[in-house]
């Protein structure tokens, strides 16, 4: 034994004691067991922060390395989600629309000028997306969709709805969106309206006939 502990370089009390602690039982059988129900009753969502805080609560005193410790070795990992890789492909663009509106966001009869966005809205049950089209001439919501993505379902679901309240016989109607690639352009096309849009165009100006659109959501969500 003295010469296989030299040629293994360990310390003969080293040794002795490793082997004793091999036969102890361990102290914290039902600590570990405790552990692993509070971790898994709450859906493997605990830190060891939120595990020793129940253990106290169960009168049950315990250091945080010492919990730390031990969901390492019962392998209690927290599950993180993933972070989304940013990507830069925007698809396809089509050619930008003439700026007919020009930052003149009033309109004398109704249907002349309509006015799109998407928003976002953050809810208990995850991500909501509201698309309105609120009329330059009162400020009314023609129509509206809401989805849980951003896509050309939600604008085009909008869309037919709005279109169904122009009537024959009115003249053009502009149709200004904010969105980056709007969607509904060849749907406007089929039903000879107009897209319209500009990039410099300031939110602000345009804030004061959105706040109905804005209010409306909330009242909806």
């Amino acid at each position: 034994m003295p010469e296989l502990l030299a040629q293994l370089g360990i310390a003969r009390s080293s040794y002795f004691y490793q082997r004793a602690r091999v036969n102890l039982e361990d102290k914290y059988v039902t600590i570990r067991r405790e552990l692993t129900e509070i971790f898994e009753s709450n859906h493997r969502c605990y830190g060891y922060r939120r595990l020793q805080a129940s253990l106290a609560r169960q009168s049950v005193t315990i250091s945080e390395k010492v919990v730390q410790r031990l969901m390492k070795q019962e392998r209690l990992v927290v599950a993180r989600p993933r972070r989304r890789r940013f990507g830069s492909y925007l698809g396809e663009i089509s050619p930008a629309p003439e700026n007919l509106i020009n930052r003149d966001f009033h309109a004398k009869t109704p249907n002349e000028k309509w006015l799109t966005d998407i928003t976002e809205f953050q809810i208990p049950a995850g991500k909501v997306y509201l698309s309105p089209i609120i009329d330059c001439f009162d400020g009314m919501v023609i129509s509206w969709s809401i989805g849980t993505q951003p896509d050309a379902g939600l604008v085009n679901t909008m869309l037919d709805a709005a279109i169904e309240t122009v009537t024959d016989g009115e003249g053009t109607t502009l149709v200004h969106s904010k969105v980056a690639a709007f969607d509904g352009r060849l749907l406007l096309v089929d039903w000879g309206l107009a897209s319209t849009g500009a990039a410099d165009d300031d939110p602000s100006e345009i804030a004061s006939y959105c706040q109905a659109g804005a209010q409306f959501g909330f009242n909806m969500l």
